[in-house]
């Protein structure tokens, strides 16, 4: 998959994956491993031209698939702690993908609403969005 040629919603999965979440039901929650099953079609760019050797692999999965409450209320502190534990540069590519992201979004309301689910995981990575979306308060 051509990077450029993915929407802005699939590249914000990424990065909150990247961050240890994903979203589920309009609602931000922990990332697990059926978040691969729903991502599973999204194969990262550098593995679309590899050349297979062997028996291709074909995955079998058997169970149902639920949606169901977690009852875990705190969504955002595993995601804070990953961001935290990059260092700086990473911290600066992180913020600035998110920017990148979140330009494209045509509605003020949305993008806010996205700041405020980063500062709950990261003041300082809310702040350095709001701030490259010219959002600073």
């Amino acid at each position: 998959m051509n990077l450029n040629l993915m929407s802005t919603f699939h590249r914000m999965m990424l990065l909150f994956a990247h961050l240890g979440l994903t979203l589920a039901a309009g609602r931000l929650m922990r990332w697990v491993d059926l978040a691969f099953l729903a991502l599973g079609s999204m194969l990262p760019w550098w593995t679309q031209n590899t050349p297979q050797e062997g028996k291709p692999y074909k995955p079998y999965i058997q169970g149902n698939i639920v949606l169901e409450k977690i009852y875990k209320t705190d969504d955002f502190t595993q995601a804070g702690e990953r961001y935290r534990s990059l260092n700086k540069t990473e911290q600066e590519h992180m913020a600035g993908n998110l920017v990148a992201d979140l330009s494209h979004v045509t509605d003020p309301a949305i993008q806010k609403r996205a700041i405020e689910n980063l500062r709950q995981a990261d003041e300082n990575l809310a702040t350095s969005v709001a701030r490259g979306l010219g959002l600073e308060k």
